[in-house]
C-alpha cells in the first residue's frame, strides 16, 4: 500500500501585516510625543499668564512712611 497523502503545502506568510503593525506602532509613538509637546506648551503659557495677573504684584509705587 502506497502513501499518496502529500504535505500539506506550506504556508503563506504574508508581510503586510507586520508593516501595518510597525505603522500603527509608529503612529501611536508619534502622538504621544507630540501630546507631550503640546501639554508643555499649555504650561508654559499658562504659567506666564500666572505671572501677567497675579495680583501679589502691586504698584511700583513705594509705601508710604
Amino acid at each position: 500500500m502506497t502513501d499518496d497523502r502529500t504535505a500539506d503545502p506550506p504556508r503563506r506568510r504574508y508581510r503586510w501585516p507586520w508593516f501595518l503593525l510597525a505603522g500603527v506602532v509608529v503612529f501611536f509613538v508619534l502622538s504621544m510625543m507630540w501630546m507631550m509637546v503640546a501639554v508643555e506648551r499649555v504650561k508654559r503659557n499658562k504659567a506666564s499668564t500666572i505671572e501677567m495677573t497675579n495680583p501679589q504684584h502691586t504698584s511700583s509705587v513705594p509705601a508710604k512712611p
